[in-house]
């Protein structure tokens, strides 16, 4: 088996660091939501409740956006994070169910970090299209690599 011209070395190497990035935004994603578990909680409010949407290569895309006040040692924060990993959805009514308990006004409980009270979110742990992105990102990640490497073996 012959080696990789450049080219070819260049795009399974963009590849690979594709895959490495993708793998470690959702792995630290999994991490925090498991981590956020054990957080202290303090009663919030919700301010704000909206669905953003954006226009995407194949349609639109919904973002269910919550900001919310809540207060650690007489401290009052402001808060925007829903859960850790939080991703846009091709569907509308998928983002709208997501923030169905989240209407303006309503009394929520929030997750803060006691390192950092700055730091919360609304809810802990992790959907399973965090777990689908590790699965995606780290086959991705693999497969690139082989290539890389099996253009190196003669």
């Amino acid at each position: 088996m012959s080696s990789h011209s450049l080219s070819e070395w260049i795009g399974w190497s963009l590849a690979t660091a594709t895959g490495a990035a993708g793998l470690g935004y959702y792995l630290v994603s999994a991490i925090s939501g498991r981590v956020a578990r054990r957080w202290p909680v303090v009663a919030g409010v919700v301010t704000s409740s909206k669905i953003e949407q954006t226009a995407g290569r194949f349609g639109h895309y919904y973002k269910p956006c919550v900001v919310y006040t809540y207060s650690v040692a007489g401290v009052t924060y402001t808060g925007n994070q829903r859960r850790f990993g939080d991703a846009d959805f091709t569907v509308k009514s998928s983002a709208t169910s997501r923030l169905a308990r989240y209407a303006s006004g309503v009394q929520v409980p929030v997750h803060y970090d006691p390192d950092d009270p700055r730091s919360s979110l609304l809810e802990p742990g992790n959907e399973s299209s965090t777990y689908l992105g590790i699965v995606f990102w780290g086959a991705w990640f693999l497969i690139a690599l082989t290539a890389l490497l099996l253009g190196y073996v003669h």
